[in-house]
C-alpha cells in the first residue's frame, strides 16, 4: 500500500534520477507498507474514531476476491529503494494525510 502523497514523492524521484541508474528497464516496484485491511481499519479508528470506523462493512466480493488471490503477498522491491524511493511509515499518517488532503470539507 502506497498513500497519494508517496506515491507523488516517488514520481519525482523518478523523474529526478538518472536514467542509467534504471539499467534495462523501466518497470519499478515502489515500495510500500504490507498492511492488512483489517489493521487499516484500526489505524482508521485510532485516527478518527469509533463512528468512522464503524462505517466499514465486511463483504466479501467474490470477483475481487478471486483477483487478488493471485497476488503474491510479498515481493522484495529492489530498483526503487536502489533509487531512493521509500515507502509511508504507517498507515496511521496515511489517514491523517488524507484528512489532510483529500478529505471532502463540508
Amino acid at each position: 500500500m502506497t498513500s497519494p502523497r508517496q506515491v507523488i514523492d516517488n514520481l519525482v524521484v523518478g523523474h529526478d534520477v538518472a536514467a542509467a541508474k534504471f539499467g534495462d528497464t523501466r518497470s519499478v516496484n515502489v515500495p510500500g507498507l504490507r498492511i492488512s485491511v483489517a489493521a487499516m481499519v484500526e489505524a482508521l479508528r485510532r485516527v478518527a474514531g469509533d463512528a468512522v470506523a464503524s462505517r466499514v462493512k465486511w463483504k466479501i466480493d467474490p470477483v475481487i476476491d478471486k483477483i487478488v488471490q493471485t497476488w503474491p503477498p510479498n515481493f522484495a522491491p529492489r530498483l526503487g529503494p536502489a533509487l531512493g524511493m521509500s515507502a509511508d511509515t504507517n498507515f496511521d499518517d496515511v489517514v491523517r494525510a488524507y484528512i489532510a488532503d483529500d478529505m471532502p470539507r463540508a
